[in-house]
């Protein structure tokens, strides 16, 4: 089979023969009136297939196509039952994909004119023959710079077309996510709200739905800030984002996933069992959910090829759990970590949510102000639409979808730490000091390099008051967590058994178990971590905290939830201690103290 890995574009995946999960069946549900509708936007996260699907439904419309409806269309479900709709319409796409902020103003409006113009020859290109007196006229026209103007005097050239125009917009605020995430509300307003640039063009476009130039359009982006005055005002469009009929119209549904995995085992000499992956992608892959009633969640397309693509015979994972695609997605994240003022403990604030109790308290808000991007109740919806953060419930409520996005987490946080301390920390140390543990069932090398490299550090930076959080026994099980993921050797088990922090809430307890790529690791490490500050860094308190630490993990160990993880070493079990002046303590129930000290 052929994994459609960074194909994105619906003509030459067809043509090329790669895999495709058939969406095509929406396209009755896009033509009902009373399911959809004409003019229709849907918001979803980057990488989501919203370009896939613009590009097929362009292709099934598209009069100038028509010779090519059987070679793009055979087998999948609309070729056998087409609607009356099939290459009945002229059609006109833009794309912004790819339209970044970060260049300065000029850059970004002339590459914004760019895609318009570029948009509009083709157009002509494709229907010459078909409209010659119209594309005279474009020809001779004088020339118009601006992308609102531009679009204007062709919607009133095409209005005398014999045929229908469908107009498609991918990724309509592409070059506006910098400016969110950066919490840039004057430089969003400036693109994309009132006389904005963007915010022009896409008034045309209303413009032209009201006066019927455009019988149809469909618009895609990911998040809804910059269409809200469009979409608050009575302009005919349509966001099918939240309706469940939608739901799996960009993304993979289970038997879709089930069905890949098949495939790939069965052609690629894979020894895993199809259930052994499905496994692992439902954990670290599954779980976005767009709409309230939405009983069946969906796979993130993309990460789900990314995996595929990435196994090798005869049982080999890919080294990361990240496309390096979504890494612009990560970047934005931890930029967002980065916020200043207000802005920056209303994130942080969220970001400790979810890493204690495993979701933010915040709720899915309608609308977010323009002039407000980053505040306590507007960051909770902002990860909702770069798909950090998914339904969870009828009540507006939100959660983390699964174990890819909670990793995401514990690297952001890590990184904030990592920036405020003096010196980075060694990642390969922590790496080869992880490796040791798991295979070898040996725990010095790692406490080693927690002791002497990670605890000095936090403690100075916590002394200096840079560390971006207080340091208590929360955040320092917090801090050790979000590193230790860093090695890659370890995830924590919260990442994998998401039910587990309601199963030791108030417990600081650390559960590492080895990643999906680390599948033969031997051990798993269960640490209880008692933090003593300066005033109670006493014998007699230290020995009490490692002794706590002791009686939990005699119990805590035989909690049902850790015998899902098959280790062939078992669990390696200890009670930490570490004080104010940075000396780390640590034992295996019933055996004898070692100790790290500066």
């Amino acid at each position: 089979m052929k994994l459609p890995y960074g194909i994105s574009h619906f003509g030459e995946l067809r043509r090329e023969g790669y895999d495709y999960v058939d969406k095509t069946p929406y396209i009755r549900l896009l033509e009902d009136d009373d399911v959809g509708g004409r003019f229709l936007v849907l918001f979803r996260p980057r990488r989501f297939g919203k370009t896939l699907l613009v590009t097929m439904l362009d292709r099934y419309y598209d009069l100038a196509r028509a010779h090519l409806f059987d070679s793009l269309f055979s087998g999948l479900d609309i070729g056998e039952h087409p609607t009356a709709g099939k290459n009945r319409y002229l059609t006109l796409s833009f794309g912004f994909d790819g339209l970044k902020s970060d260049r300065g103003t000029g850059a970004l409006d002339a590459d914004f004119a760019m895609r318009v113009r570029n948009g509009i020859q083709e157009f002509f290109l494709k229907y010459w023959k078909r409209l010659p007196e119209i594309t005279r006229r474009w020809d001779s026209a004088p020339s118009v710079v601006k992308p609102a103007a531009r679009l204007r005097a062709f919607l009133e050239l095409v209005s005398e077309a014999p045929h229908p125009l469908y107009l498609f917009v991918d990724a309509y605020d592409a070059f506006a996510q910098d400016l969110m995430t950066q919490g840039d509300a004057a430089g969003f307003e400036r693109l994309c709200c009132g006389r904005g640039l963007a915010g022009e063009f896409y008034r045309e476009i209303v413009r032209g739905v009201r006066d019927g130039t455009v019988a149809r359009c469909f618009i895609t982006g990911m998040c809804p800030v910059g269409l809200q005055s469009l979409l608050d005002e009575p302009s005919r469009f349509k966001d099918i984002s939240g309706e469940e009929a939608f739901a799996g119209i960009a993304g993979f549904k289970r038997r879709a996933v089930e069905q890949l995995v098949e495939a790939v085992v069965a052609e690629a000499g894979l020894d895993f069992a199809p259930g052994r992956l499905l496994e692992v992608i439902t954990r670290d892959h599954d779980g976005y959910r767009f709409s309230d009633g939405q009983a069946e969640a969906v796979f993130h397309p993309d990460m789900v090829v990314y995996f595929l693509a990435g196994l090798e015979p005869p049982d080999v994972f890919p080294d990361q759990i990240f496309d390096l695609n979504l890494h612009t997605d990560a970047t934005r994240f931890k930029r967002i970590l980065r916020a200043e003022g207000g802005a920056r403990q209303a994130v942080l604030d969220v970001v400790g949510e979810v890493l204690v109790h495993g979701a933010p308290e915040g709720r899915l808000l309608p609308k977010i102000d323009p002039e407000n991007l980053l505040t306590r109740e507007t960051v909770p919806t902002l990860l909702y639409h770069m798909g950090i953060t998914t339904r969870a419930g009828r009540d507006g409520r939100l959660t983390i979808p699964n174990g890819a996005v909670r990793q995401l987490f514990w690297e952001a946080f890590a990184d904030l730490v990592q920036g405020s301390l003096p010196r980075p920390i060694s990642v390969s140390h922590l790496f080869r000091a992880a490796q040791v543990a798991a295979y070898e069932g040996d725990v010095a090398p790692l406490f080693r390099v927690i002791g002497a490299e990670l605890l000095q550090q936090v403690l100075w930076a916590d002394g200096m008051g840079t560390l971006p959080v207080p340091l208590d026994q929360r955040h320092l099980t917090l801090i050790l967590r979000a590193f230790l993921a860093l090695a890659d050797v370890f995830r924590p088990f919260v990442a994998l058994r998401p039910e587990w922090l309601k199963a030791c809430v108030g417990v600081p307890v650390l559960v590492l178990a080895p990643g999906a790529g680390y599948a033969d690791a031997r051990h798993g490490i269960v640490m209880y971590v008692s933090f003593l500050s300066d005033g109670q860094a006493t014998l007699d308190a230290r020995e009490q905290a490692l002794a706590r630490g002791e009686d939990w993990l005699r119990t805590g160990l035989s909690h049902p939830m850790l015998d899902t993880i098959d280790l062939e070493g078992g669990w390696l079990p200890f009670s930490v201690a570490v004080d104010g002046d940075g000396g780390l303590y640590y034992r295996a129930p019933g055996a004898e103290t070692n100790a790290v000290r500066p």
